[in-house]
């Protein structure tokens, strides 16, 4: 049996070209924004999406951040995600261009 972990070379490119995007960014913008969050990773397979889990898990999470009373970032390539954060209070405040797509920066 192979392993689930096997991306490929493609994949593996854009995860690290996405990694360094991330971590660039996240210094730019935060820089003199003080403690927060970062919610580095959000995913529902295809198959689930669309019945509310994404937004069950981030109303959970967004509880704590209120409770601690830090903003939260997170980034997304996905503009379709985008929207969804925009109902729980994100805005975007930057992005870049990374070859195929955007990745941006949202915050509360």
């Amino acid at each position: 049996m192979g392993s689930p972990f096997r991306l490929g070379i493609r994949i593996t490119k854009r995860l690290l070209s996405f990694g360094s995007a991330v971590d660039a960014m996240h210094e730019r913008d935060t820089l003199d924004i003080g403690e927060h969050f970062l919610l580095s990773h959000v995913g529902v397979l295809p198959t689930l999406q669309g019945k509310g889990l994404a937004g069950g898990m981030l109303k959970e999470i967004l509880v704590d951040v209120d409770k601690a009373g830090l903003p939260i970032y997170l980034y997304t390539g996905n503009d379709r995600n985008e929207e969804m954060y925009k109902k729980y209070g994100f805005v975007t405040c930057s992005q870049v261009f990374l070859g195929d797509g955007d990745l941006k920066l949202v915050m509360r």
